[in-house]
């Protein structure tokens, strides 16, 4: 279900707000690689990686629409979606 949220943040703070998703992203794509080489039992580490996808894909998302926002470039989901 999605909402509509009116905000008046400015374009700097919608930068900010970018910046520190993209800095989240980058620490989850490392936990992400560390969780791929390291010796979890199997089941754990399928639900780890998958754990982590989708929280990857769901900063994407957010990422877009917030830099929507910025750009205008109506993004606001998946790349290859």
């Amino acid at each position: 279900k999605q909402m509509q949220i009116e905000t008046d943040l400015t374009k700097h703070q919608t930068g900010y707000l970018i910046n520190l998703l993209n800095k989240d992203y980058q620490k989850m794509r490392e936990t992400l690689e560390y969780i791929k080489r390291t010796n979890f039992s199997e089941e754990n580490k399928i639900d780890m990686i998958l754990r982590h996808e989708r929280a990857m894909e769901e900063n994407e998302t957010i990422c877009h629409k917030l830099d929507d926002h910025l750009t205008d470039i109506g993004r606001g989901r998946k790349l290859n979606g």
